[in-house]
């Protein structure tokens, strides 16, 4: 059972699901990280300040400085008593310029000195550092066993005298059971905006989109309506040309005979102008009649159901040539047909179609020279560009696009003709997904060039 396909609607409300979902909780986990961080960050430097506060008010800097005092740490004790005393504070440390712990509330680390504290180096260079996670660095030996997880600010402690260079750090540790309580509470504001955000945004997009797809499903409607009365037309009006057309040809071919019985039979005793004018009656109804079938060839390009076969152009093109060259009467004409014209699979009477009017125009158009002709082929991947090049009088460059059109013909010499067959041409080559054009100039002959896919397509309501 083949899996049943997703509608527009429905591939544009999943992916904008997906889009808004990634996007909104990307937000919200930039913004809780940023105020996250921000917090922190004031948190730590507001208690540095505390801490820089309380050694100032007591003058406690004697106590980085006056080695007499490592010896009395109840003189430690004592003087800093007021910092155990600050809100969420349990522990306190004392470091002196070397990292040797001098004085910790724990008397057991007093003296020792720890490597490998990051944080504690970037104090001593003068900066406020903290650390929020649990008890891991070699001091916590002791102290793992109490406090599972806090926050540890080392604060650098300046002299009065040398105020950029420090003397020693004072660590503080701190439960900011108060800062994680705020952090919890914006997180879940960030949170609950951006998801609360990411569903409007959803909704918004659907109900704009549910609206254009309503809207372009009326418009399909309304086009197919309109192509299926096209058709109709298009049907009729074919139906109307095969019949007005199949009568106007019988009416050409009445004409046409008709003036040819008389012209036999009473030639003799007609004077001169009236055998002139019963030939240009003749004339004109031939050219109605052949008129007539090129409007009906060019009316039902396209509509007749082929299926394409394997075709031989180098073949094809022979033909046309002998067979053109013969119905035009011509001269000697000079062809040189190039032995890399590929095979197609295409419908052949169309492509010879193509070849006729192009080798046709190519014999008539020639002036006084003798005709010559070209034709070649170029491989172009799932293409292949045909060119006729002749020898004639050349094309100005302002009737390019004009002689593709219907009765635009150019009347510098006089020819035969409709002035239908290179639209004819050009139809069966755009109906094909194809294209035609021409590289000439005035007095230096002209090449015309189409380009068609070598596999074409089965015309609809052909059965292959």
């Amino acid at each position: 059972m083949r899996p049943r396909r997703l509608n527009l609607l429905q591939k544009f409300s999943l992916l904008s699901f997906v889009s808004v979902l990634i996007f909104c909780v990307a937000l919200g986990f930039l913004t809780s990280h940023v105020l996250t961080r921000n917090m922190l960050e004031s948190e730590w430097h507001g208690t540095a300040e505390l801490v820089r506060y309380q050694v100032r008010a007591y003058a406690l800097e004697r106590l980085f400085t006056d080695l007499h005092l490592r010896a009395k740490p109840q003189q430690y004790a004592e003087a800093l008593g007021s910092l155990l005393n600050l809100p969420e504070v349990v522990r306190v440390k004392v470091w002196d310029r070397d990292g040797t712990v001098i004085w910790a509330t724990d008397a057991r680390i007093i003296g020792k000195r720890f490597a490998g504290n990051a944080e504690l180096q970037e104090a001593l260079r003068g900066r406020v550092s903290a650390e929020l996670k649990p008890l891991t660095k070699a001091e916590h030996l002791y102290e793992r066993e109490r406090l599972a997880k806090l926050a540890e600010v080392y604060v650098p402690i300046f002299s009065a005298d040398r105020p950029d260079e420090a003397i020693g750090v004072l660590e503080i540790y701190k439960v900011p059971a108060r800062l994680f309580a705020a952090i919890r509470r914006v997180n879940a504001a960030v949170w609950g905006a951006s998801l609360g955000g990411a569903v409007l945004l959803y909704l918004s997009l659907f109900w704009i989109v549910r609206i254009a797809y309503r809207s372009q499903l009326g418009l399909e409607r309304t086009l197919t309506e309109r192509s299926e009365e096209l058709k109709d037309r298009n049907a009729t009006l074919e139906f109307f040309l095969q019949t007005i057309s199949h009568d106007l040809r019988a009416s050409a071919v009445a004409i046409h005979g008709l003036s040819g019985t008389v012209f036999e039979t009473c030639a003799e005793s007609l004077p001169a102008e009236a055998r002139r004018l019963l030939r240009r009656v003749q004339e004109n109804a031939e050219h109605q009649d052949q008129l007539l079938a090129d409007l009906v060839t060019l009316s039902r390009i396209g509509t007749d159901p082929s299926v394409p076969q394997e075709v031989d152009v180098s073949v094809l093109v022979r033909e046309v040539v002998g067979d053109t060259c013969e119905a035009l009467g011509a001269g000697p004409v000079k062809a040189t047909i190039d032995g890399s014209l590929p095979t197609l699979r295409c419908d052949r009477d169309e492509l010879r179609e193509v070849f006729r009017n192009l080798v046709s125009n190519a014999v008539k158009f020639t002036g006084d020279r003798d005709p010559e002709i070209r034709i070649a082929a170029q491989d172009r991947d799932q293409w292949v560009e045909f060119s006729v090049e002749d020898n004639g009088i050349g094309i100005d460059s302002a009737y390019h696009a004009k002689i593709f059109e219907a009765f635009e013909r150019l009347n510098e010499i006089p020819a035969e003709g409709t002035g239908v067959g290179l639209t004819i041409g050009k139809k069966i080559v755009e109906g094909v997904g194809g294209r035609v054009c021409v590289e000439s100039a005035k007095g230096h002959g002209a090449t015309f060039r189409f380009t068609v896919p070598k596999v074409w397509p089965v015309k609809r309501g052909a059965k292959p």
